[in-house]
């Protein structure tokens, strides 16, 4: 097994940037890094749902994870997901992926059919397969039913995953259950990384023991989170409830809007323009990014004004 790693803090799932016609664009990946910088992100984790990694081609793909291990600041760790829609894509990106020096790759298995199910050994397998890709690299188990249909027992991942993959490193759940948080916990707390991906659960992550977190209202509001995370472990518990209950409302806001479609928005709004979502999602318009901007400044969330 690969040695254990510690990613506490938080980790940023960053947009992709794309241009008005739907090309992708490297250039505000410098903007990026610098906001992220700027707000104490400990690392990011690229190409994953918010970065809209299924929407790209894999070249699309390496070219990113190339210019992120270019520029990432020093300090900020680089997590690459190499999930695709085929096995043979996921294993190639992963090979690239561990010849950019990347920290952790994780890996979605998706269904190959809605309903069909997952078994573990399946999910095994082809984990395996793409780990083995990535050699010496750290490898996690990306969990988030919301998109994959059928729940997995990810507990059953790790207690198998863990003499049979010997990079499996961890997991990252992006799953709003926390008796399967807990059953994770459980089994790896003391042999892998346990990453959580809800933001406006974090705090309830936190009372069961997590470190890290990954997410995607951390690409603009990590102070809020930082200072959360602090009042938990200063035994200021009241203080983080408040805050956890401002990333709720926070949340509630951006569904309203589209979570995809807000989240860049808020980016132009800050100074950092990832371009529009691609594809089936529109960017939304100038009175709408007004509206979003004055539902979110009550909260006192993000970390640099908003300009519509």
């Amino acid at each position: 097994m690969v040695q254990r790693q510690s990613f506490s803090g938080v980790i940023a799932a960053p947009y992709t940037p794309f241009d008005v016609n739907g090309a992708i664009d490297l250039g505000p990946v410098n903007d990026q890094v610098a906001l992220f910088q700027e707000m104490g992100v400990t690392g990011v984790f690229i190409c994953g749902t918010t970065g809209e990694g299924f929407r790209m081609t894999v070249e699309e793909r390496m070219s990113l994870t190339e210019r992120w291990s270019q520029v990432r600041s020093d300090g900020m760790r680089l997590f690459v997901h190499v999930g695709a829609n085929t096995d043979e894509d996921s294993i190639m990106l992963s090979s690239h992926a561990a010849g950019q020096n990347v920290d952790a790759i994780a890996a979605r298995i998706p269904v190959s059919e809605p309903g069909a199910g997952r078994n573990v050994a399946e999910v095994l397998d082809r984990l395996d397969e793409i780990a083995s890709a990535a050699g010496e690299t750290p490898v996690y188990f990306y969990d988030i039913p919301s998109l994959d249909g059928d729940p997995i027992a990810t507990h059953a991942i790790l207690e198998r995953g863990r003499d049979r993959i010997r990079n499996l490193a961890g997991v990252k759940i992006s799953h709003t259950d926390l008796d399967h948080l807990q059953r994770c916990l459980d089994v790896g707390s003391d042999h892998f990384e346990i990453l959580f991906g809800v933001d406006e659960m974090l705090l309830s992550a936190l009372e069961r023991g997590v470190h890290g977190a990954v997410g995607s209202t951390y690409n603009y509001a990590t102070p809020h989170y930082l200072k959360m995370i602090e009042a938990f472990d200063s035994g200021d518990i009241e203080t983080a409830r408040e805050l956890q209950d401002r990333s709720r409302k926070l949340v509630d806001v951006l569904y309203q809007f589209g979570l995809l479609r807000a989240g860049k928005a808020i980016m132009t709004m800050m100074g950092v323009d990832c371009g529009p979502p691609r594809d089936s999602e529109q960017p939304l318009s100038v009175d709408d990014r007004r509206r979003l901007r004055d539902q979110i400044e009550p909260l006192n969330i993000v970390a640099r004004p908003l300009a519509c």
